[in-house]
């Protein structure tokens, strides 16, 4: 048995407790302590193993336990009433084991970090009280970063499969994050800057990529959540969610599918006696977004500015298109009390829904606001394009549309306006352009009775 052991100890007071077990060769252990009533306890089995503890805390714990080869864990422990425990597996002959640094400086907060496998990375940063990290790692060269600065609050990323990557920065207090990923190569990047909300990332398959910047504040009775669950291969969502109370769901089924939401809060420009106009910011924002994929390489956008707004897209089969990366935007809602709804069941189907983009730069100008405006859009079919623009108030727009090849556009401008469209052949061409006020217009084209009929005719 050969290893090297080294504990120093300083304390002016109470006495602290430092063990240290070594079985095998090459091991190193380095204890340092300068506090009260705490404790370190470092247990190695196996080869080339090396701990190193700094703690300078009052009635602190630290345990390490080390198995294998090559495993590597740093801690530095500064909180008081805090627990870090740490344990690496290395089972294989491989000279990389795992490698863990963890600095804790929040009080009464807690820290649990399981590697198991090779060329595993986990790094820990916390200095929010009463906070709570868990980090597990199964596999090869996975890698975990964690900032926690918030108070009272909870990180847990699991990783199991080689080369994923998980980074997480919380600074929000009470706030909750979860990250789970199945796989290879996967990627996850959660910012999370509001209190008392939780962002939870399930990504199983390959190559996944997952980003969310939640930066949204929630309100006493309800709340500004994020879900991204993604299941396949190749998958993309970017969620960036700052409107108050705003919540957002993707679910993303297949290979090469993309998913983007912006929700942020929008302004409203009033004049000032004196000052003339001025932009201020609208509050208690309370916008939903669902992202539902279900096949391979759709593209789903949704962009939403303003008050109380509800957007759905739902994809179903291959190559559908509601929005394009870096460009058109699937659904754009700029305004108030606003909903949209988009399915799509088939292949090659795009559309477009725009409400209250009239108004200038997410502002929402008392003379051209968008207010309680409704839009259905569902394509069950081959390569049909639908585009509905509404600006105004109360108007309402329903299209259904099947076939192949089918191409609908609604214009609405004003308000109280209605149009139904309903098409259901081969290349079909409809445009409905209503201007002015309580306008009603009805098209069906090779289509059976009924479609296009409002979903709710008391709007």
């Amino acid at each position: 048995m050969i290893g090297k052991r080294s504990i120093r100890q300083t304390s002016a007071a109470d006495v602290n407790d430092a063990t240290v077990t070594q079985n095998g060769e090459g091991n190193q252990s380095e204890i340092t302590q300068a506090g009260n009533n705490s404790g370190v306890t470092v247990s190695q089995d196996g080869t080339d193993n090396a701990s190193t503890v700094e703690q300078d805390s009052n009635f602190a714990s630290t345990t390490v336990t080390q198995t294998g080869n090559a495993n590597s864990s740093d801690v530095d422990q500064t909180g008081n009433l805090a627990i870090i425990t740490v344990t690496q597996n290395n089972s294989e002959a491989a000279d990389e084991g795992n490698t863990s640094t963890v600095m804790q400086s929040g009080t009464a907060a807690i820290i649990n970090v399981d590697q198991e496998g090779q060329r595993n990375l986990s790094t820990i940063n916390q200095s929010g009280s009463a906070a709570l990290i868990n980090v597990t790692q199964d596999g090869v060269g996975n890698d975990s970063d964690v900032g926690q600065t918030g108070a009272l609050a909870t990180v847990s990323v699991t990783q199991n499969g080689s080369e994923n990557e998980s980074d997480v920065n919380q600074t929000g207090s009470g706030a909750i994050v979860n990250v789970n990923q199945d796989g290879n190569r996967n990627d996850s990047d959660v910012i999370q800057a509001s209190s008392l909300m939780t962002v939870d990332v399930i990504q199983e398959g390959d190559d996944n990529i997952s980003i969310t910047d939640q930066r949204a504040a929630g309100i006493l009775t309800d709340t500004a959540d994020v879900d991204v669950t993604q299941r396949g291969n190749g998958n993309f969502s970017d969620v960036r969610s700052v409107a108050n109370a705003s919540e957002v769901a993707v679910t993303q089924f297949g290979d090469g599918n993309r998913s983007e939401v912006d929700q942020n809060a929008a302004d409203v420009r009033v004049r000032l006696p004196f000052v003339g106009n001025v932009n201020l910011p609208v509050l208690n924002e309370n916008q939903n977004a669902t992202v539902i994929q279900s096949g391979d390489d759709n593209t789903g956008r949704i962009a939403q500015f303003g008050r109380n707004q509800n957007a759905s897209i739902t994809q179903i089969g291959d190559g559908n298109a509601s929005g394009t990366p870096g460009g058109a935007v699937g659904i754009t809602q700029v305004g108030e009390n606003q909903e949209a709804f988009l399915n799509q069941t088939g292949n090659g189907n795009s559309s477009v829904i725009e409400q209250g983009t009239n108004a200038t730069n997410r502002v929402l100008l008392t003379s051209a606001s968008s207010d309680g405006n409704f839009a259905e859009v569902n394509q069950f079919g081959d390569d049909g394009e639908s585009t509905v623009r509404q600006n105004g108030d109360f108007n309402d727009a329903f299209l259904n549309q099947g076939g192949v090849d089918n191409v609908s556009t609604i214009l609405q401008n004003g308000n109280s306006n209605l149009a139904n469209v309903g098409q259901g052949g081969t290349g079909d061409l409809s445009t409905v352009s209503q201007t002015g006020n309580s306008n009603i217009a009805n098209v069906s084209q090779n289509i059976g009775g009924g479609i296009g009929i409002p979903m709710d005719p008391n709007r």
